[in-house]
């Protein structure tokens, strides 16, 4: 496994960073050499870049890397509000998906994943590579319910861009509309279950690059399999996305989660960064002067515009500043040659 190394340059110093557009001064996060640095709570400037990064009006459709698991029966939503962070939500016409998580005892996620009520199932949108291990979780808290746990075998396909009839469309005999993301701005984003699908090449590779950026940007975190019961839904976005009740009743790792939500305070945040270099899940950031772990970082994409997006997990002291010197922050890459990376976007614990 490939460690990358965060070096202080405590001499370089880029001063307090400025919204450019109104004047007004940003919560300093991280210094860096680039004052571009982009947060969520700096709605104007974030939108330029999303632009920046996402300028291509067409729509683009790829195979995703999820399976569909179908949870039926009559004590379904009872079974699942026993395990899940989040309430199943009522059936809607719209189809728009939740998000929930599944814990361990400890607290820390296993797997997050879409959910969407339908007449006489709820469906459970699951990382493929994490579906075996949801199954078997699944099946263990079943005891004497009575619910049917089904796995889908259909391929599913995302198509993202901006709203289109194909987005909003029930399509054909050899497509159907499972569910859609809540709109963000101009992007929409629905997954199709595809019977017939056969998409593959550089078409296929750049739209899965799209979808995956786009989650990305949304701080929609990606739980693979070196990730899983690593952290707690507040390092990962999970409060902001509304993927944790902190109403509702027992379920595991309720209490610690409940407990780091009004009595504690997260430790670590999701964040974005953009460098040059695609980095695997599960690799380390170490800070070479303690050779301490101050990040581990969950996945990277490259973006249509050439750019290598990570989503990370880091420490948030990393992004405080300390000292009127505040150091400057670089990943020292494989190869040897050291590139900055920016902040492009943080997105703070509640």
């Amino acid at each position: 496994m490939t460690t990358f190394f965060v070096e202080d340059f405590s001499r370089v110093h880029a001063g307090i960073v400025t919204d450019w557009l109104s004047g007004e001064n940003w919560k300093p996060r991280l210094r860096l050499s680039s004052p571009m640095i982009f947060d969520q709570t700096t709605p104007e400037p974030a939108e330029i870049f999303f632009e920046m990064r996402f300028q291509h009006p067409t729509e683009y459709l790829c195979i995703l890397p999820y399976r569909l698991i179908r949870v039926s029966g009559d004590e379904r939503v009872q079974f699942l509000n026993r395990i899940l962070t989040q309430n199943v939500p009522a059936q809607e016409a719209n189809r728009i998906f939740s998000w929930a998580a599944l814990c361990n005892p400890q607290g820390r996620v296993l797997a997050v994943f879409r959910i969407l009520s339908q007449e006489h199932s709820v469906i459970l949108v699951v990382e493929r590579e994490l579906v075996d291990m949801v199954l078997q979780n699944l099946h263990r808290y079943m005891l004497r319910s009575h619910v049917e746990i089904t796995l889908d075998p259909d391929t599913l396909i995302g198509i993202a861009g901006h709203a289109t009839s194909m987005l909003t469309s029930e399509s054909s005999s050899s497509r159907a509309l499972l569910g859609q993301d809540p709109p963000r701005g101009s992007i929409r984003r629905s997954i199709f279950i595809e019977k017939t699908v056969a998409l593959g090449g550089s078409q296929g590779m750049q739209a899965e690059s799209y979808w995956l950026a786009l989650d990305f940007w949304l701080g929609i975190p990606h739980i693979l399999a070196p990730s899983c019961g690593r952290f707690i839904p507040h390092a990962l976005n999970l409060i902001g996305l509304d993927a944790v009740s902190l109403r509702k009743g027992c379920y595991p790792g309720q209490e610690i989660i409940a407990r780091t939500t009004y009595r504690g305070h997260a430790k670590r945040t999701l964040v974005l960064l953009e460098t040059s270099t695609l980095v695997s899940s599960g690799t380390p950031l170490v800070e070479a002067s303690q050779d301490t772990e101050t990040g581990w970082v969950l996945d990277s994409c490259a973006c249509l515009s050439g750019e290598i997006w990570i989503q990370a997990v880091i420490e948030e002291r990393t992004l405080e500043p300390v000292s009127d010197d505040h150091p400057v922050y670089r990943l020292v890459l494989p190869s040897g040659r050291v590139d900055d990376y920016k902040l492009i976007r943080t997105f703070k614990a509640a």
